[in-house]
């Protein structure tokens, strides 16, 4: 091979994989919060995992030529269940000693930065409460987020990620203000 061909491979190889960083950590939400003080007994945390054969569509976030890893376990999964886990602290609702378990499947995990007039977050999850007997709660939920763009990659990615964290934040807070949820957390 020569070295014009080494160089024109190498140069498509770098501009296909783009820039790799890490999403922000999760805040915990005060209205998540709030919503999870108001659920019935404390829930331990089980395993959240990616889809059966997804993990690689799930693994990064792409905004334009931006890719971000998620910073908990290099996982989204485990990014929710994070975020899962902080709002239920936050709201004195996590305890793992209960008997009844939240765990959850990532199934699409999407952010766009790429049009110039809208862009949106997607975010879904087939959240699953068990408890030693039996299964108390499943059902899957999505929260989508749209926000105005801008033609500048300096401001169109930045606000992206935001409006990512902010849909994972509207996802848990339809969970915990879900009434099958609640009445599931009831002793």
């Amino acid at each position: 091979m020569t070295t014009r061909r080494v160089l024109g491979a190498l140069s498509i190889a770098v501009l296909a994989s783009g820039c790799m960083t890490l999403a922000p950590p999760y805040p915990a939400s005060t209205a998540n919060a709030t919503s999870a003080a108001a659920l019935g007994a404390p829930v331990a945390l089980g395993t959240f995992k990616h889809a059966p054969g997804r993990e690689a569509d799930l693994k990064a976030l792409r905004a334009r030529a931006q890719m971000f890893a998620s910073p908990v376990n290099d996982s989204y999964a485990d990014y929710v269940a994070g975020a899962v886990r902080a709002d239920l602290a936050a709201g004195g609702k996590l305890d793992a000693g209960s008997p009844r378990v939240l765990s959850g499947v990532l199934e699409r995990n999407e952010v766009s930065a790429d049009s110039l007039l809208k862009n949106s977050a997607t975010v879904t999850v087939t959240f699953r409460l068990d408890d030693a007997r039996s299964k108390r709660f499943e059902k899957s939920m999505t929260s989508t987020e749209e926000w105005e763009s801008a033609y500048l990659g300096s401001i169109a990615i930045p606000r992206a990620i935001q409006h990512y964290v902010a849909t994972v934040q509207k996802l848990i807070g339809q969970l915990f203000s879900d009434p099958d949820f609640i009445a599931a957390t009831k002793p």
